[in-house]
C-alpha cells in the first residue's frame, strides 16, 4: 500500500516532545483522513474523513502490521511497523528534506560573497566586501592564503562553495589527511 501525507502544516513552535503537525492522509492516491500530533509527546493520531475510509484504514493497518520491523535511532532497536509508525517516518523524511533545502537555498545565497563552510550541524563563513569570483580574480595568492587558514582553523568543515575552483584548495585538504 502507499501511504502518503500531503498538505503537511509543521509548527515547530509548538514542538515540544514530538513534532507539532497536521497533514492530509493517502492511501494508495486516495485521501481517507487526516494525521497529527500535538507536539506534547503523545502519539500521532489518525482518523478516516468520512466512515467511508475506515476500511481502508484497517487495511493499511494490517498491511503495515505485516512489514518487518524498523530501526529506531533514538532508542537503538527495533520496532514494529504500525501505520503511526509510517507516519511518522514519513513526516521525518519530509522535515529532513525541507532542512536540506533551506540550508542548500542558504549556502548558495552565502557563497556569492563568502566561503562557506559545514560540519553538519554548523555553516561558517568569511565573508568578502566582494563577489569571490572578483577575490579570486584579483588576487589569487590573497584568496588561496585565506582559505587555507579557513581550512586550518576548521578542519573537520567541508568546504560548500560551488564558485571556488577546487584546485584552490583539494592539495589544502590532502595534506590534512
Amino acid at each position: 500500500m502507499k501511504i502518503e501525507l500531503k498538505n503537511i502544516k509543521f509548527i515547530h513552535e509548538m514542538s515540544e516532545e514530538t513534532n507539532c503537525f497536521h497533514a492530509n492522509l493517502y492511501i494508495n492516491g486516495v485521501f481517507v483522513g487526516y494525521a497529527e500530533n500535538s507536539g506534547k509527546g503523545g502519539a500521532t493520531n489518525y482518523s478516516a474523513a468520512e466512515p467511508i475510509h475506515n476500511e481502508a484504514i484497517r487495511q493499511c493497518e494490517k498491511d503495515c502490521a505485516s512489514q518487518p520491523k524498523r530501526y529506531n535511532e533514538l532508542y537503538d532497536l527495533k520496532i514494529p511497523c504500525t501505520l503511526e509508525s509510517t507516519i511518522d517516518a514519513f513526516l521525518e523524511k519530509y522535515l529532513d528534506e525541507q532542512n536540506d533545502r533551506r540550508v542548500k537555498k542558504t549556502i548558495e545565497k552565502k557563497q556569492i560573497n563568502s566561503i562557506v563552510m559545514s560540519d553538519d550541524s554548523s555553516i561558517i563563513t568569511l565573508k568578502f566586501n566582494k563577489r569571490i569570483e572578483d577575490c579570486v580574480r584579483e588576487d589569487k595568492r590573497l584568496f588561496k592564503s585565506q582559505l587555507s587558514m579557513m581550512i586550518l582553523k576548521y578542519p573537520e568543515h567541508k568546504i560548500m562553495n560551488t564558485n571556488i575552483p577546487k584546485s584552490l584548495y583539494t592539495s589544502e585538504k590532502q595534506q590534512q589527511t
